[in-house]
């Protein structure tokens, strides 16, 4: 979908936000589809409302992971047979780090743009066969266009890299004055899916970072009471009494009012 229509198109999908606010131009993104975009400019202005609710943004990120998986299928049924099982390998891990990437809020700009330069080279070799006259490009043809971009090397776990990991993930809540201490089992469990899905050691920092600052988004809003509302009463009726004169007491006043004899 053009840029230009799904700057529109998420305009009317945004609400409780003023829509000036947003720099549509420079963060919608055109490497990325509608549901992506939609995900992405959630994370940058998360005071707009884009969801209804968490069973919409669910379907959301379902459908931005969806879209991801159909064009890494359609580009391996591109390929020649003997080719597919190398890019199988790659586009695997493609779609593991986009699904972390769209669970843990992070930007998967990078990897989209990756997987788009693969898909022009691969059609480009496909024009050039129509050109010759030919159903499919051979093998040949396709290597002269399209190399195997290399899967990315795990990043070697030492105990640098732990502590750095840990030090980023402890100093996302001392910055809002909070202790770490109650977190560090979360932080255990999801560090074991950070070395699984993500090779490099940036993607796993922006992964602990982002982490962290979920936890303590959660945390601060929790501390967070609602004002009391007092029960507004009326004011106590106050006894009607009679005007008495100024001059007058309440006893010369009967005095004066009684009948003679």
């Amino acid at each position: 979908m053009p840029k230009a229509m799904q700057i529109e198109m998420l305009k009317k999908i945004v609400y409780d936000c003023d829509t000036t606010d947003i720099d549509w131009e420079h963060e919608v993104d055109a490497s990325l589809s509608l549901p992506e975009n939609r995900l992405q400019l959630s994370i940058l202005y998360p005071d707009c409302k884009w969801f209804k609710d968490e069973v919409e943004m669910k379907d959301v990120k379902r459908e931005a992971l969806q879209e991801t998986e159909e064009l890494l299928d359609y580009m391996l049924t591109a390929l020649p047979e003997e080719m597919r099982p190398d890019f199988k390998t790659v586009f695997d891990d493609y779609l593991s780090r986009v699904k972390y990437s769209i669970e843990r809020k992070l930007t998967i700009a990078p990897l989209k743009k990756q997987i788009a330069e693969l898909r022009k080279q691969l059609e480009k070799a496909h024009k050039e066969a129509h050109r010759a006259g030919k159903p499919e490009p051979t093998k040949k043809e396709i290597e002269e266009h399209v190399k195997i971009p290399p899967t990315p090397k795990p990043a070697a776990w030492t105990t640098r890299l732990e502590r750095l990991l840990e030090d980023i993930f402890k100093a996302t809540f001392t910055r809002e004055g909070l202790n770490p201490a109650k977190f560090m089992s979360e932080y255990r469990i999801e560090l074991n899916l950070v070395i699984k899905s993500l090779p490099t050691e940036d993607e796993m920092m922006a992964a602990v970072e982002a982490l962290a600052t979920e936890l303590v988004q959660r945390e601060l809003a929790r501390k967070i009471k609602p004002p009391r509302i007092r029960e507004e009463r009326p004011p106590p009726e106050r006894p009607y009494r009679l005007p008495w004169p100024p001059s007058l007491c309440r006893e010369n006043w009967l005095e004066r009012s009684s009948p003679p004899g």
